[in-house]
């Protein structure tokens, strides 16, 4: 049995561009919930609550808090003042 990929199947790549563009609010950037797997709770893994973490009815913003680390970051690094932290893309993966 041959294990090849149908030649309908693959997607060649001259279909998608080379470059992505997303401008708000006409093309914002796409926006997916991280779930976690459902799993018991266990007390003391909550945040400490003098901890700033955003409103409460809202979910952790992980790339807002990470580009304004790294916006702190480049202004205090000399080695780094060259970044311009506006035209970083974060993103995370969930494992």
């Amino acid at each position: 049995m041959s294990t090849a990929i149908p030649r309908e199947v693959v997607t060649p790549l001259a279909q998608f561009p080379l470059i992505l563009r997303w401008r708000s609010p006409e093309s914002p950037l796409p926006v997916r919930a991280v779930r976690a797997p459902a799993r018991g709770t266990i007390l003391g893994l909550e945040a400490p609550p003098w901890w700033n973490t955003g409103p409460i009815h809202q979910p952790f913003d992980f790339c807002g808090h990470i580009r304004r680390l790294c916006q702190d970051m480049v202004a205090r690094v000399e080695e780094l003042r060259h970044v311009d932290v506006s035209r970083l893309l974060f993103a995370m993966t969930q494992a």
